[in-house]
């Protein structure tokens, strides 16, 4: 009978005779499928994006394999062809590509007058034999296959257009031997893998291509290759590296896979899913007790057609089909209103942001808006038959009636005898108690420790506690209505008001707690995430934290000698970066095994480093008055040293590696200097050599986040002891500096980082970093999704309130009758109108400070996890209760929900007594 276009033509005539109610419903469905549709946009958008990137600077190109040995900027032939051979001779499906590159190129050209034109530096130089460049890349083979002359060069297009070249132009290039040739351009590329190769790093401006001898004249790599190309033959290979290693040193540098990873920072699709699922879920909760509510308003008009001959099909055919409609209308409004959201989140977000998130991420990708047919499709069709199976549900159970009960008007449901509607209810407040007690205890008692394991408990058992919560705060609103009153009548609000707000939800307990339990589950989002956001930017804060390398300000790394020198002579000839710098000191760390499961950095402690004023102390020996007499002392005197922080206690219980004995400040401590080196499980410690100290002090963190890998457990010596202890020193894979040039400046003036940023790479040097000005871009977009975050929950709580504006129209008419008698025996219209007013305040208040409640212990669970696991002689992340953020959001919530009364409030009274008595219920 759902077939039947007499059935829709009747639901779609109840859907306009009842406009109000259905332009509530649809707008509360249309919410959360709207969330839902700006998840998926901005995710289709940054995947795009992304996808196009990656196919544009890598293509064919996974990996990139380099020299590991130290000082070592190229591998030798001999070295490339003990690499390739294996997976040659044993037919792994990788394929090879031996290129000369560089990545400090200048390209410009030339006017009429002899005068330098346009001009780009930082280009990305490659050279490489065309016919093994076909094999490699074998979609581009057209453009390697005519080879290229000495003088020609294929110029990417981006690089062209900003330099306003066109094919047949003559540039010149300007490489790192100082050698300046000219060039015609034979083709200007599209990005696409080789054509579009931004280096290991990833950093260059742009990509030309050379024929191998000519990359060879402007490198002066006589022999060799600096790298070998990598990449799979079979996709199904995993991208994260190869299977098998040759013997000798060959680092893998995972270039597609960072790629990837890079981007995944940008996507909040995560984030933004999870507070869309809070929405979609209020909303299936909220057009299951619409429809609920319809089915009962129409009980006894059913049990007529029942009477009159019409099966409990033809009943649940009539409910589906009005069900379907108002699904079909929320997820076909939702979806078209979310595609507009994503897009204009995508655009204004990223477009506004682009330079922060390509510092925060090290990728300059720009990302743009993608909506798809497809992607609008996928969201209406899964949005519709979530909506879709609630609609079957309660059609099912509409149609489960019979017809004496609904002529009689006995409600939804079998009622149940006394005695078992007392267990019920004894069992379900004692699971409710034991979850929220579970909860609390987690919260309150037991430090839980987060695991795969142990997070979905702390879940579930969080949303559980929500659940219970709002259940015993419905059962003390009731029973607490003399406490109500009382501060009630201070506000002189009519008592009789208060005693049917309170009676008549008690009628409708399963309605009163859906609507309660939507606030309850919006405010409980929204307390957790302005919690969690306080807690992260107050940990990145950078105006809080340590932004500099000892209290410089700046640094640039170095992977050689020569490249040292090169980045010091830059600082002293470039008059920009001279006046801005007011001192400058370097430092080459190197990693010491001291036992089975600790190695430290080892650092000189030089007068420079003294001077620039960032070496601080958690504790210091009696004997020295002051930190500066510590610094002082060891730069002085061999015999002592500072240790790390880890050294202040062992805290066997933390998650973070500690040494094996604690330590006391002004004691002596011997430490073992052991080989590092691969050892069977039999093979005993031996020391290479011990070394006793006198312990001067315990030293801080000194150095930014980003530069802990490189000064792990620093340790600080006298520069003799430096030397001595060198020979046994080492590096680890992931520290790839051999040192670094450190810089004082003025770091918090924005210009200055400029100019130097700009400075420095014009002279070719790529690596230097400000911590205080890369920090402050991720903090400000961090603070910027964390307020979005909390906007976009916000307005998830429109479903609530429009659930409340739901109910309480529909008890409007649900009370028509009862209403009618209350005026005729006298009872003041305000009166009545206060009974609405305060009816549904109550419950969006009950709804709300539970949530808060519930929210904020939710998040202390997680704080508290979070702070108590922090390195030896680390502060506990602070965290400051958010407020100043909550307090305006739940006011202005509470203000809403006595707001959204208002209008049931009026439509109580429009109705005169006499045609509401007449009236049947509806």
């Amino acid at each position: 009978m759902i077939a039947s276009g007499l059935i829709w033509s009747m639901a779609w005539g109840n859907i306009k005779r009842q406009w109000r109610q259905t332009l509530l419903t649809v707008a509360a469905g249309t919410i959360g499928a709207m969330l839902i549709a700006v998840s998926v946009i901005n995710f289709v958008s940054v995947k795009n994006s992304s996808d196009q990137w990656i196919a544009a600077h890598y293509g064919p190109i996974d990996w990139a394999l380099t020299s590991t040995v130290s000082g070592a900027t190229s591998l030798t032939d001999l070295e490339v062809q003990e690499t390739v051979k294996p997976y040659l001779e044993n037919k792994v499906p990788v394929r090879f590509l031996p290129i000369i590159n560089s990545d400090t190129v200048v390209m410009y050209t030339l006017d009429e007058q002899g005068k330098i034109g346009h001009s780009q530096n930082g280009l990305q130089l490659i050279g490489f034999n065309s016919d093994e460049a076909i094999k490699f890349d074998a979609a581009n083979s057209q453009l390697w296959s005519s080879g290229l002359l000495d003088n020609e060069i294929i110029v990417d297009q981006e690089t062209a257009s900003s330099l306003v070249i066109e094919r047949g132009d003559t540039i010149f290039l300007s490489g790192s031997t100082g050698a300046r040739l000219p060039f015609k351009v034979k083709e200007i590329a599209q990005e696409n893998g080789l054509t579009g190769y931004q280096g290991i790093a990833g950093i260059s401006t742009g990509t030309v291509i050379v024929n191998e001898s000519t990359s060879r004249t402007l490198t002066g790599l006589t022999s060799g290759y600096h790298a070998v190309l990598a990449g799979r033959n079979d996709l199904s290979m995993p991208i994260a590296g190869f299977t098998t290693f040759p013997d000798h040193p060959i680092k893998l540098n995972l270039l597609k896979n960072d790629a990837m990873n890079k981007t995944k920072q940008l996507n909040l699709s995560l984030f933004l899913s999870m507070i869309s699922a809070v929405a979609i879920v209020s909303s299936a909760m909220l057009m299951r007790q619409v429809l609920i509510m319809i089915a009962e308003a129409r009980w006894e008009l059913y049990g007529l057609l029942r009477a009159i001959g019409l099966s409990r099909g033809h009943i649940r055919s009539m409910f589906t089909a009005e069900a379907l409609l108002l699904s079909l209308l929320s997820a076909g409004i939702g979806t078209l209103l979310g595609a507009v959201g994503g897009y204009v989140l995508v655009h204004e977000f990223y477009g506004r942001y682009s330079g922060e998130l390509a510092r925060m991420s090290g990728i300059h990708l720009t990302l743009t808006p993608h909506v798809t047919a497809g992607s609008l499709l996928f969201i209406f069709g899964t949005v519709t038959l979530f909506l879709g199976l609630i609609a079957v549900w309660a059609a099912g159970k509409a149609g489960r009636l019979r017809i004496m009960d609904a002529l009689r008007g006995v409600p939804l449901g079998k009622p149940m005898k006394s005695t078992k509607r007392k267990v019920g209810f004894l069992v379900l407040s004692l699971s409710m108690a034991i979850v929220l007690a579970v909860h609390l205890s987690e919260a309150f008692i037991v430090k839980m420790d987060l695991n795969n394991d142990s997070v979905l408990l702390i879940l579930l058992f969080w949303l559980g506690g929500c659940l219970s919560a709002v259940y015993f705060m419905l059962m003390l609103v009731s029973a607490g209505s003399g406490f109500i009153g009382g501060i009630l009548r201070l506000l002189r609000l009519p008592n009789s008001s208060l005693l049917l707000a309170v009676k008549y939800p008690k009628q409708y307990p399963g309605r009163t707690y859906t609507i309660a339990l939507l606030f309850a589950l919006v405010m409980m989002v929204i307390t957790f995430t302005a919690c969690m956001g306080s807690v992260i930017l107050n940990a990145n804060d950078v105006d809080k934290t340590n932004q500099t390398a000892f209290g410089f300000g700046g640094y640039a790394g170095y992977q050689t000698i020569a490249e040292r020198d090169k980045i010091l002579s830059l600082i002293q000839s470039d008059e920009v970066i001279k006046s801005g710098v007011k001192a400058v000191t370097t430092v080459e760390p190197f990693m010491l095994l001291t036992s089975k499961e600790w190695s430290q950095a080892i650092i000189p402690v030089t007068q420079e480093l003294i001077d620039g004023d960032g070496l601080q102390l958690l504790k210091r020996a009696p004997k020295f008055k002051s930190d500066k007499e510590v610094w002082k002392a060891v730069s002085n005197d061999p015999s002592f040293l500072v240790l790390p922080a880890e050294y202040a206690d062992n805290r066997k219980g933390s998650n973070w590696a500690s040494p094996e004995k604690e330590v006391k400040v002004g004691e002596t401590i011997t430490l073992p200097l052991y080989e590092s080196k691969m050892r069977t499980m039999n093979e005993q410690w031996t020391p290479l050599a011990q070394k006793t100290f006198t312990i001067a002090g315990i030293a801080k963190r000194n150095t930014a986040n980003k530069l802990n890998i490189n000064f792990y457990s620093a340790t600080y010596v006298n520069p003799a002891i430096y030397e001595e202890l060198k020979p046994y020193g080492y590096k680890w894979p992931n520290q790839l500096e051999l040192g670094f040039v450190l810089m004082k400046f003025n770091y918090k003036d924005v210009n200055i980082v400029q100019q130097l940023e700009d400075r420095m790479r014009i002279g070719d040097v790529l690596t230097f970093h400000a911590p205080y000005a890369d920090n402050s871009a991720e903090q400000l977009i961090n603070r910027q999704i964390f307020l979005g975050f909390l906007g976009f929950t916000a307005f998830s709580a429109l479903i609530g309130l429009l659930g409340l504006a739901v109910v309480q129209f529909r008890a409007v008419r649900e009370r028509g009758k009862a209403i009618a008698m209350m005026r005729c025996v006298g009872l003041p219209s305000r009166h009545i109108a206060w009974m609405f007013i305060l009816e549904g305040s109550i419950i969006g208040t009950a709804g709300l400070m539970t949530g808060w409640a519930i929210g904020s212990s939710g998040a202390k669970v997680f704080i508290q996890t979070i702070s108590q696991d922090v390195r030896s002689g680390e502060q506990p992340i602070p965290f400051d209760y958010p407020i100043e953020i909550l307090l305006p959001v739940i006011l202005g919530l509470l203000v809403s929900a006595v707001l959204i009364n208002l209008g049931p409030a009026r439509s109580a009274l429009k109705q005169a007594p006499a045609d509401a008595l007449r009236a049947s219920d509806e």
